[in-house]
């Protein structure tokens, strides 16, 4: 695999989640999947570790930009701190084959419920 492609997929992960508010799960782990070669779990946590500089970077630019509500993060932050915590609990005790196709489920509903409205 040619290092021109890992560095094309990574720029397009922090392309596409500055463009969209997206990168960890829906660009990150099929890059790590196919780029890199890893299994799911750990393109899982890989992406996990990226989204820090991803959403430092994002948040920063928006925040100046006027576009972040501090309230409503800091409520979120809390509820979605323990949603990830289930879920990656869950998600290491699910086999590799599985997970990778309710990954692929998961994004088809999502881009489905997108492109109709």
């Amino acid at each position: 695999m040619s290092i021109v492609l890992s560095i094309i997929g990574i720029f397009a992960a922090g392309f596409l989640g500055g463009m969209f508010g997206v990168g960890g799960g829906t660009v990150i782990v099929p890059v790590c999947l196919y780029f890199f070669k890893m299994n799911v779990h750990k393109a899982i946590g890989t992406s996990f570790a990226l989204i820090i500089p991803v959403a430092f970077m994002g948040s920063f630019l928006n925040y100046r930009a006027g576009n972040v509500d501090l309230k409503l993060v800091l409520w979120m932050a809390v509820v979605v701190a323990l949603g990830t915590m289930i879920g990656t609990k869950i998600s290491l005790g699910i086999n590799e084959v599985v997970l990778r196709r309710l990954f692929a489920v998961f994004l088809f509903i999502i881009a489905t419920k997108m492109f109709i409205g």
